[in-house]
């Protein structure tokens, strides 16, 4: 079965029925669906997004944070391990990352879809993730409403992003690129864009590859 149908089975709004996510996870996760990866996912709800992850990474571990914690139903599945994290507190988001050092392929944000909070958990959590591993941020629409954007904006972080991957990123024969190098010279990088080898953009949401 692809993502979007084990999507379909669970009834998460990642599939086509809904925000239609998964056919971009599908494009990239496909080459490692196999492998013993380590998923960490942000906002549980009702667990059907832990259900297919697990599903679709038969032989990974499936972790989930969240405020609350009545989540035994899906602990039934030995490979689901859930937690209780306020990921708007950084505290807490570092205290559990300090459990799971260079532990985690592949980080999905899917928990209040604030601005601030998804801005918050990216800088805590992505120094935590592992070397070649991918960040998701979900449902980045909501960074256009008020309900959702109180003055930081998660969009604008993406677009530099962009810009930050352009001047730091790994490329092939960079002494052949018009000015690359005296731009990177004058240019000065941080953790995150010494780290960000690209993003890719679909309609709500962003995946980000660590190098």
């Amino acid at each position: 079965m692809t993502l979007d149908e084990i999507a379909i089975k669970y009834i998460t709004d990642k599939s086509s029925n809904g925000h239609s996510y998964c056919q971009y996870y599908d494009m990239i996760f496909s080459p490692i669906r196999d492998h013993r990866i380590n998923l960490l996912e942000i906002g549980i709800d009702k667990g059907a997004s832990l259900l297919m992850w697990a599903e679709y990474f038969c032989n990974g571990n499936i972790h989930g944070i969240d405020i609350r914690g009545d989540y035994d139903y899906l602990t039934e599945n030995k490979r689901i391990h859930t937690h209780i994290v306020d990921q708007s507190n950084k505290g807490e988001l570092i205290v559990f990352a300090e459990q799971y050092p260079n532990y985690f392929d592949i980080i999905v944000d899917d928990g209040s879809h604030m601005s601030s909070d998804m801005m918050l958990t990216f800088e805590t959590l992505f120094p935590y993730l592992k070397s070649g591993g991918y960040y998701i941020v979900e449902d980045l629409l909501c960074d256009y409403d008020t309900r959702w954007n109180k003055g930081v904006s998660v969009i604008e972080r993406i677009k530099q992003m962009v810009s930050e991957v352009n001047m730091s990123g790994k490329i092939p024969n960079d002494h052949i690129c018009a000015n690359k190098k005296e731009a990177v010279k004058k240019y000065d990088a941080d953790f995150f864009s010494k780290n960000i080898e690209w993003t890719f953009n679909a309609c709500g949401t962003t995946i980000i590859k660590k190098i």
